[in-house]
């Protein structure tokens, strides 16, 4: 997916609830966190497999997402 296409995509997942406007409690990239690794765990936002960074917030929410699409997400919450 484009930046283009990934934006309203965010927005949507934001409106939601789904993915947070907030900062995350524990962010890990890699490995930190095998229970959400494997082919179950697709990027929130794109859909892709095989998510590289991991989020949680408080309430036991989490998300997974490629770190092209982490990036187009942490612009739209800088976003004005």
């Amino acid at each position: 997916m484009t930046d283009a296409e990934l934006r309203p995509r965010i927005r949507e997942l934001v409106a939601s609830g789904d993915l947070p406007d907030e900062p995350p409690m524990v962010h890990s990239a890699g490995d930190g966190f095998p229970m959400f690794r494997g082919p179950d765990a697709p990027c929130l936002i794109c859909g892709e497999p095989e998510p590289t960074v991991t989020y949680f917030w408080k309430g036991g929410r989490g998300a997974r997402l490629r770190a092209a699409c982490d990036a187009v997400w942490k612009r739209e919450r800088a976003a004005p």
